[in-house]
């Protein structure tokens, strides 16, 4: 089983924001570049280094800020079901073989 993201990718210049609204459980992930996040009713200071990650938790508008030139994501991640069981078809054994 597989985990993918549904994600968009963003570059920002450094002191940009990007806004995200209602972005309870996308995660955003850094792929170049320090990043700043705070959320709606969140008094904490989430900041992201290249190679990092963190899963917005909270309901309401969340802000991005680049601390530097940035790239990152913003998806939701999900995960392809399990493949259904399938016999391996082939052939009979042959008499005697």
């Amino acid at each position: 089983m597989g985990q993918f993201d549904r994600t968009s990718s963003v570059s920002l210049r450094r002191r940009g924001t990007y806004r995200v609204v209602n972005g309870q459980g996308q995660r955003v992930f850094s792929v170049r570049g320090d990043l700043w996040i705070t959320q709606e009713h969140d008094h904490r200071d989430i900041v992201l280094r290249s190679g990092e990650g963190f899963t917005l938790d909270r309901p309401g508008v969340a802000i991005v800020y680049a601390l530097s030139d940035v790239t990152f994501t913003v998806g939701t991640p999900w995960t392809l079901p399990e493949a259904a069981s399938v016999p391996a078809v082939g052939h009979a054994p042959r008499p005697g073989a």
